[in-house]
């Protein structure tokens, strides 16, 4: 559970449960970090691949869009079954967190950068469910 779940559980948008946390905390925390990695990873082939192959033909900002596009269906799409269908749960939590990653790295150029957003994002609503604060927090 990240930011935009809690977010969204505010706004009253059902998120789908994740599995609960198996393992230590530490275990846990360890794991977030290693599949951060892979999804900036994964994010980033589906930003450049596109903007590479259309980068001619329609110019720098176009093939910014178009990548942005094309990860984000991507990115999405490998996520449908995690967020039970629930459309506006995966825009919410998928959708916009993933825009504003992308949008850093495109800003910043630098994939580390929008790792440790990403991470950091993640981390605030995560750590409290770990540690089991997350019911005196909402």
């Amino acid at each position: 559970m990240g930011i935009a779940t809690l977010i969204a559980k505010v706004f009253g948008i059902p998120s789908q449960s994740h599995k609960p946390y198996v393992g230590t905390p530490i275990i846990t925390i360890l794991s977030t970090i290693i599949q951060l990695v892979g999804e900036e990873l994964f994010k980033f082939i589906g930003i450049v691949l596109p903007m590479i192959f259309t980068y001619k033909y329609i110019g720098r900002k176009g093939a910014i869009i178009v990548g942005i596009i094309v990860s984000q269906l991507i990115f999405s799409r490998a996520h449908i079954s995690a967020y039970g269908s629930n459309i506006a749960d995966l825009i919410l939590t998928i959708g916009i967190g993933s825009i504003v990653f992308l949008l850093i790295y495109v800003k910043t150029k630098n994939i580390t950068i929008s790792y440790l957003v990403h991470l950091i994002w993640d981390f605030v609503g995560i750590l409290p469910v770990i540690f089991g604060i997350a019911t005196l927090l909402f």
